[in-house]
């Protein structure tokens, strides 16, 4: 398994787990709070915790990736190869992350209609969701193109 591969299965793992545990935060606070509470983790504030999206930080450790799995010793590291499967993945989370912020706005605006208002407190919900999307996508197009395997080569 090269370090690319080892970079987005990081990343993928962390970014997961810190959605998973979000989502489980945000229900088990909906069934004692209610909504608007729950999404916004007042509960774990009131007792001096940094709330729900405190937990994303967890997806955060995905960057450390880049320092604990070092550059190898070898002559080549980072191919032409390499280069154009970067390119791709990063192609294809940017255009999943854009996907992401149109469906979110249509949606809202659906739902709304052209006079309705939202509150401010959900723009960064947008922004977290988009790059939720942006490392998730991109660390599995990685891992795709190198084919999922710790060789390198068709799985």
């Amino acid at each position: 398994m090269n370090r690319a591969q080892k970079i987005a299965w990081s990343c993928l793992i962390t970014v997961s787990i810190s959605l998973i545990l979000g989502i489980i935060a945000v229900v088990i606070f909906y069934l004692i709070f209610g909504m608007p509470k729950a999404l916004w983790g007042f509960a774990l504030m009131s007792i001096g915790l940094p709330g729900v999206f405190g937990l994303m930080g967890i997806g955060g450790l995905g960057a450390l990736s880049q320092l604990i799995f070092k550059k190898g010793q070898g002559k080549v590291r980072f191919d032409e190869r390499d280069q154009l499967f970067y390119m791709r993945a990063w192609f294809l989370g940017y255009s999943a992350s854009y996907l992401f912020f149109v469906i979110v706005c249509m949606t809202t605006w659906f739902i709304y209609g052209p006079k309705g208002t939202i509150s401010v407190n959900m723009l960064p919900l947008t922004v977290i969701g988009g790059f939720v999307v942006l490392a998730l996508v991109h660390s599995i197009a990685i891992l795709a193109q190198y084919g999922l395997t710790g060789k390198g080569g068709k799985s």
